[in-house]
């Protein structure tokens, strides 16, 4: 500060001889004193100093203006952290809940797998079942064959044993005799081989096929049973 002192007073007294010499002789009444220098000193100091601080007040000023504004987006930011914590917490509950229900349709698609094998299990069961009693009935009919051929064959032969008898017949009794278009014990014979055979095959084929229905539908009430077992397990 009086660095600066010094260095205004000398400009002071050059401006004074300045004036002394430009000023007529009648004016050197007037001339500044080191009074007046010290008050002009004092007053540029003052401006000085208002100059500053009125820098200083503006910078201040600007400075609060924007702590201010910072503290405003500050509180908007806060607001917006909480909104956003508030939209994560519903995000985080709905994903939760989405999971549960994941979850739950997850065991319902396994069960509802379970009991589709089930029936289908028990489908292909009762066709087999099915085809095996017609393959049954087949047998029956085949088996049906042979006793036919079987009583026909018994039937000739008692015919011809009767034909043979060495006792009269009896006048009221008409004496057989046998159709043209009737078949010979051989051929009869041979018809029931070939029946006998037929209904062998018939019974083992509806044997075989009444095993494996049998089997199929063993294996659909397996597979109700676990998917009963799996129902249980959910309900818990």
């Amino acid at each position: 500060m009086k660095a600066h002192q010094s260095s205004i007073i000398p400009t002071l007294i050059a401006t004074g001889s300045l004036f002394t010499f430009a000023i007529p002789q009648s004016a050197f009444s007037e001339a500044p004193t080191a009074k007046d220098a010290i008050t002009l000193l004092d007053e540029a100091k003052k401006s000085d100093y208002e100059r500053k601080l009125a820098a200083k007040q503006i910078e201040l000023d600007r400075l609060n203006e924007d702590r201010t504004k910072g503290a405003k987006e500050v509180e908007a930011l806060e607001a917006s952290v909480q909104k956003a914590g508030a939209a994560v917490d519903d995000a985080t509950k709905n994903l939760d809940l989405l999971s549960l229900q994941r979850k739950r349709v997850t065991r319902e698609l396994e069960l509802l797998e379970l009991r589709i094998t089930a029936e289908r299990l028990k489908s292909d069961g009762l066709k087999m079942l099915q085809a095996a009693n017609k393959k049954a009935q087949e047998a029956v009919t085949k088996r049906n064959e042979v006793a036919d051929v079987r009583a026909a064959i018994v039937a000739l032969e008692t015919r011809q044993i009767a034909a043979k008898s060495p006792m009269p017949v009896a006048a009221s009794e008409p004496a057989p005799t046998p159709s043209k278009n009737e078949p010979t014990l051989t051929e009869l014979k041979r018809k029931l081989d070939k029946a006998e055979t037929a209904t062998t095959k018939a019974v083992y084929q509806a044997r075989e096929a009444m095993s494996a229905a049998t089997a199929r539908l063993r294996e659909a009430e397996a597979a109700a049973a676990k998917a009963e077992k799996k129902q249980a397990e959910a309900g818990q």
